[in-house]
């Protein structure tokens, strides 16, 4: 099994600015989750209940996973949800993959640590005995409500899902099993982890709304998916097209790529590419020139051009 790294969120190092994608918190998790359970409440009572239930899974296949999935460093969340992308995901495999989390799990933590000081509330060991699958100074010191573990792993689980859509079922159920090894291992109450679940949806709702966040998702989207990294490729025959040119069609304004078979034999993108022998792909003739605007987005004949659209579309916008 491999080695547990054992770092509760509240003592992560703060990360430098350039680290993230957001400022400050991101969002104010106070005004989104649902207030703490009170000592005394239905709600409270139900999770010293859970976690007394618990307990009882100490030593079991189970209680070994939630071991497992205390660790929350970028290596071991990649291999965690190996088995439900259905592809190997690593620093080496998955490189920008791995750029993206590391990024993301410092906005995640930054919006956690603002909140848990709002509610204070005390882990479920300090409240009733019982096993603990961590040690339980390094977890003392935090507080319970929310779960940074699980806000962490259903935002990794979240962006993966959008990343492998054929996979979502299985990365979303990994995301959710992720939270419930917090319950089993006693370092969290199961109403924090419900909360970390809602705050993890909450910061990977805001990271869309970042452009860097969304350059750096469409890099790993090319990357866990090697048909669009074939297409930058393509036409380009500096950069060892994939593909030959076989001409172009007139009438439909496209061109026509194919490769030979001796080009698919050895490639290790084949069998994410094509079931046959070899591939072909059309493209667009003007698709070169949508490839370029993406690129020319915030300059300041971008802004000039959009501005000019804007005044042109205000006249005719009565008709």
């Amino acid at each position: 099994m491999r080695g547990v790294i054992l770092l509760p969120l509240m003592m992560l190092a703060t990360p430098a600015p350039a680290q993230r994608y957001l400022s400050g918190p991101g969002v104010a998790l106070e005004r989104v989750l649902p207030p703490a359970p009170k000592i005394g409440s239905v709600e409270d009572e139900a999770d010293r209940a859970s976690f007394r239930a618990t307990r009882a899974l100490e030593g079991s296949a189970r209680w070994l996973q939630a071991i497992g999935d205390a660790d929350e460093a970028i290596p071991a969340m990649l291999a965690d949800f190996t088995a439900a992308a259905g592809r190997p995901l690593s620093p080496t495999a998955t490189p920008a993959l791995a750029h993206l989390l590391t990024r993301m799990r410092s906005d995640v933590s930054a919006g956690v640590n603002a909140v848990k000081p709002v509610y204070a509330r005390r882990r479920p060991f300090l409240v009733d005995a019982g096993p603990v699958c961590q040690r339980r100074a390094m977890l003392a010191n935090s507080f319970d409500y929310p779960s940074g573990h699980t806000s962490w792993g259903t935002a990794v689980a979240i962006v993966l899902a959008e990343l492998v859509p054929a996979r979502a079922t299985e990365l979303l159920a990994r995301g959710r099993d992720y939270g419930d090894s917090r319950v089993i291992c006693g370092a969290h109450n199961a109403s924090a982890v419900a909360a970390g679940r809602q705050a993890g949806a909450a910061m990977v709702a805001r990271l869309h709304g970042d452009s860097g966040f969304r350059t750096d998702l469409d890099a790993a989207r090319r990357e866990l998916d090697p048909a669009l990294a074939v297409m930058p490729r393509i036409a380009a025959p500096r950069a060892a097209p994939l593909l030959g040119n076989c001409g172009n069609n007139r009438a439909s304004q496209v061109r026509v790529y194919r490769s030979r078979p001796t080009d698919c034999t050895d490639c290790e993108l084949k069998p994410q590419c094509a079931i046959g022998k070899k591939r072909g792909v059309t493209r667009l003739v003007s698709e070169d020139a949508g490839d370029a605007v993406p690129a020319l987005a915030g300059t300041d004949a971008y802004v000039k051009v959009r501005r000019r659209k804007q005044r042109i579309e205000r006249v005719f916008g009565h008709l």
